[in-house]
């Protein structure tokens, strides 16, 4: 199809659209051969297939996804490897709660789908970009926004298990995508701060259904330990700068976690010293009492107590050697007068060296703020 729209000239366009009733039997089945391709096709390097007729390739691919995968079989057919590989930092999974249901046509009327009208705003858009090559950047506040933003989940990445921070590892650059396209919708060449804010609320979203999905999946010969409702609430608190409203907290929880669970966990997470709940000055000509939120409460590494200095003890004196008693007459004089037998010595083990750590890569590759 790339040959012949470029060497034909009414040749139809090469853009395919393939389409697979069970996403699981391309996972399952068929992803160690699809691997080394979408990779490239994503990354947009040159890609190339040997046939009997000769070589093919394309020089500058573009690939999506738009799949459905039920939450059940998550476990069996996201695998680890995979993940570690980078096949599934490349999308973005999101939680559906329910389906959107169309009315159901009347008899004798036309198809559902002819009341279905496209979106002007989109159209416009679609032309406005169309009409000349556009360059999309970010504007100051966005810029330094979204570097901020970027070394918050680095250092998240790095606290999570290798099969967790897997599927986050381009979490950002989801983040620059999306705020792309809502840039391209409101037709401007800038992404301001509020489009970078809400594209970095449906990247966090989708990272609370990884770990959601990741926690409640079952996966045979791995063990699965669930994660507790307080460690993600710390967890959401990480991504949404340590400081939060309980409603921003459900939100970023993805609303998987049952209103009557937050409660008794922020209590717990209260009483622990983990976090503290603040007032939020209200807004001006805003009624009713002050919103309350909870932000995380940074450790304080504690002071080591001072060493006490043990005098040395004095060396103790030398007893002198006992008087040897008379030796007694008799039978029970002879067995007395017997050396008891000492016990075997233990030799003594030598301590164990304790293990010197490998040097963390986290000093050369993660640079701190």
């Amino acid at each position: 199809m790339k040959e012949e729209a470029d060497t034909t000239k009414d040749g139809r366009g090469s853009g395919v659209l393939v389409f697979e009733s069970e996403y699981t039997n391309i996972t399952m089945s068929s992803c160690r051969k699809l691997q080394p391709f979408l990779h490239d096709a994503w990354d947009g390097a040159r890609i190339s297939n040997t046939t009997k007729s000769g070589p093919q390739s394309i020089s500058r691919p573009r690939v999506g996804f738009h799949a459905h995968i039920q939450p059940g079989i998550w476990g069996a057919a996201i695998k680890p490897l995979a993940a570690q590989q980078g096949s599934y930092s490349r999308v973005l999974p999101v939680w559906v709660h329910s389906e959107r249901l169309l009315p159901t046509p009347k008899k004798g009327a036309p198809d559902w789908l002819a009341s279905v009208k496209p979106c002007a705003a989109l159209d416009a858009a679609f032309e406005w970009l169309l009409r000349e090559p556009r360059h999309i950047g970010f504007d100051e506040g966005a810029r330094v926004e979204y570097d901020a933003l970027r070394q918050r989940w680095m250092r998240q990445n790095r606290e999570r298990s290798r099969d967790l921070s897997a599927f986050f590892t381009r979490a950002d650059a989801h983040v620059r995508r999306i705020a792309a396209v809502y840039a391209i919708v409101g037709r401007k060449t800038e992404v301001t701060r509020p489009m970078l804010q809400a594209a970095t609320a449906f990247v966090e979203y989708s990272m609370s259904t990884v770990e959601w999905l990741e926690s409640q999946a079952g996966r045979k010969n791995r063990r699965r330990d669930v994660i507790p409702v307080d460690d993600r609430i710390l967890s959401a608190l990480g991504r949404l700068g340590g400081r939060a409203t309980r409603t921003q907290l459900f939100a970023a929880l993805g609303g998987m976690v049952p209103r009557a669970e937050i409660d008794p966990a922020l209590d717990f997470l209260i009483e622990g010293g983990r976090i503290e709940p603040v007032m939020v000055p209200r807004e001006a000509g805003a009624r009713g009492p002050a919103p309350r939120a909870y932000q995380v409460v940074e450790s304080v590494p504690e002071e080591a107590e001072p060493v006490k200095q043990v005098k040395k003890a004095r060396p103790a004196r030398t007893a002198r050697p006992a008087k040897k008693a008379p030796a007694a007459r008799g039978r029970s004089a002879c067995a007395s007068a017997q050396p008891e037998e000492s016990a075997p010595k233990r030799r003594s083990r030598q301590a164990k060296t304790a293990k010197t750590a490998p040097p963390s890569p986290a000093l050369a590759l993660f640079p701190e703020e």
